[in-house]
């Protein structure tokens, strides 16, 4: 073979090889078409979900009275319900730690908000009280769980000057140093989000002020959201959806400053959450849950006690339950939100819950 011939044959084997990959890459763009056109019309079973921890307990969901025989409506953007995934994770909690070192640890917890004294043992030898009479301030804490109650009285709430109550970057800043000064900012709290209101008192109670001139006291709520389980996001919501499992009165003014933190309400001592121990369930008939709210079962707000006429759900929305009771699982519910028109003609507002899991 010459020089002439060796280079026709570099030439050919060159244009063969370049046809091979060509065909090559055709064949393997027709082989993915045919496999995705395929598995499209002949999809694979999807994995049923894990039910790894067995039949769950029945939520400890509100259901509040309904005055009236309302009619409900349902005027969601749709004018339909809407369509979730087919399941839904559910989360461990962890479990609760026996001490025996509670009574200990509330006298230290009092300490830490000036009350003096051991305290007073409850017969049943579940709760410490301790009691500032020269400031009129209560503190209970359970000793088996550690979430307690701070109050003070609203005949000393009511003689603060109006106008005393901080604004609401100021009284959140205010609550969360004092839940990080007693070690309690956590558990997903820290990195929630909180509301606020301004309160009016008198020697009976407390009712929203009309402003922050008026107001004797900041309300601070701290809520959560379920966050680095699957793909999204979910708020956390308690048995009253208005209220955090951690609620912070604060006002201005009072001498020695930890008299500005007028009370505390704190049940998240059993709120861990445990986001390795996740399976998942199947979410329930929307149509079922609909049916439930629609027969009264599992309102948890309303904003009037008048006689209803109509309710009318807006928003069906996936969320998890908050008990203040220790529960072994965080569990996911429909949350129906909305407008209900009183006898006189009132719009206020209405929340529902109903168990997104079924318990069979």
């Amino acid at each position: 073979m010459n020089l002439y011939d060796f280079a026709a044959f570099v030439r050919r084997a060159i244009v063969y090889l370049a046809l091979g990959i060509v065909a090559a890459i055709i064949l393997y763009f027709f082989y993915k078409l045919a496999v995705n056109i395929y598995l499209t019309l002949n999809p694979p079973p999807e994995t049923p979900p894990t039910v790894g921890f067995g039949k769950l307990p029945k939520l400890r969901l509100p259901s509040l009275e309904i005055n009236g025989d309302p009619t409900y409506l349902l005027e969601t953007p749709t004018g339909q319900l809407p369509q979730f995934d087919d399941r839904a994770n559910v989360v461990a909690m962890q479990p609760t730690q026996p001490t025996l070192l509670g009574e200990q640890k509330a006298r230290e917890l009092a300490r830490a908000l000036d009350f003096g004294g051991e305290g007073e043992l409850s017969t049943d030898k579940k709760f410490l009280t301790f009691q500032d009479s020269t400031d009129d301030r209560t503190l209970t804490v359970n000793v088996t769980t550690q979430n307690f109650t701070l109050t003070t009285s609203f005949a000393r709430i009511s003689s603060i000057p109006r106008g005393s109550a901080p604004s609401s970057p100021e009284a959140v800043q205010e609550a969360q140093n004092i839940l990080s000064r007693l070690g309690l900012h956590k558990f997903g709290f820290e990195v929630g989000n909180q509301t606020t209101s301004f309160m009016i008192a008198n020697s009976q109670g407390t009712s929203i002020a009309g402003s922050l001139s008026e107001a004797h006291l900041t309300e601070v709520n701290f809520l959560r959201s379920l966050t680095e389980v699957g793909d999204q996001n979910y708020p956390i919501v308690t048995a009253n959806p208005k209220a955090g499992l951690i609620q912070i009165w604060v006002t201005t003014e009072l001498k020695p400053e930890i008299n500005n933190i007028l009370g505390i309400v704190y049940n998240a001592q059993e709120a861990e959450i445990n986001k390795i121990r996740i399976e998942t369930y199947p979410l329930r008939d929307m149509t079922s849950a609909w049916e439930e709210v629609k027969s009264g079962r599992g309102t948890a707000y309303i904003g009037s006690t008048e006689d209803l006429r109509t309710v009318q759900i807006n928003s069906v929305t996936l969320a998890y339950f908050d008990d203040a009771v220790h529960q072994e699982y965080l569990q996911p519910i429909y949350v129906f939100s909305g407008v209900a028109k009183t006898a006189s003609n009132k719009e206020v507002e209405f929340v529902a819950y109903s168990q997104a899991v079924s318990g069979d």
